[in-house]
């Protein structure tokens, strides 16, 4: 008598369609009930601030690499202060000297810059290339279709001479 073998078992990938979906406090993992994440603050592994990951960094955005930041730049400004005494200077008057003279300097510069941009705009458009004219692609002719109306036409015509030429064959066999 041969031996009769129970059917192959394949695992299928995903939740068993009739299965329950589980409480946290009833999942398994390998070392027992799996923990909730419940109350963890998201920590951005580029930079290590909170509150974000790496794909919502301001930092990462604008590719500022985290080492040239400052940890704590506030705290480094407050360490400075206490090291050496305050400087003040009366801000409402202009202070002679150099600053003055770089102040002129950068005016005029400008000023420049935006008179040979207004001289600049005003040339004419630049020339087609000779090379690029001699070596466009030449145009092919558009098929007729019977979606414009010479196509129609057209079609309508053929099947008229069509009618007639197999009109007179008919009659005569």
């Amino acid at each position: 008598m041969p031996l009769v073998q129970p059917p192959v078992y394949n695992k299928r990938v995903g939740r068993p369609p009739k299965s329950r979906r589980k409480q946290s406090h009833e999942v398994q993992g390998k070392n027992g009930s799996k923990m909730s994440r419940h109350g963890a603050i998201m920590t951005c592994s580029w930079c290590k601030g909170q509150h974000y990951n790496s794909a919502g960094c301001p930092l990462k955005k604008v590719e500022i690499r985290p080492s040239i930041v400052l940890e704590n730049p506030i705290a480094a400004a407050d360490d400075l202060e206490d090291d050496e005494p305050a400087i003040t200077r009366d801000v409402g008057q202009p202070q002679g000297g150099v600053q003055s003279l770089g102040e002129t300097m950068l005016s005029q510069l400008l000023d420049e810059a935006s008179k040979t941009w207004s001289v600049s705009q005003d040339i004419a458009p630049l020339p087609d290339s000779t090379f690029i004219s001699q070596n466009r692609p030449v145009q092919r002719p558009i098929p007729v279709t019977t979606a414009s109306k010479a196509g129609k036409e057209l079609l309508g015509k053929k099947r008229k001479s069509r009618k007639q030429t197999e009109a007179p064959t008919a009659s005569k066999k």
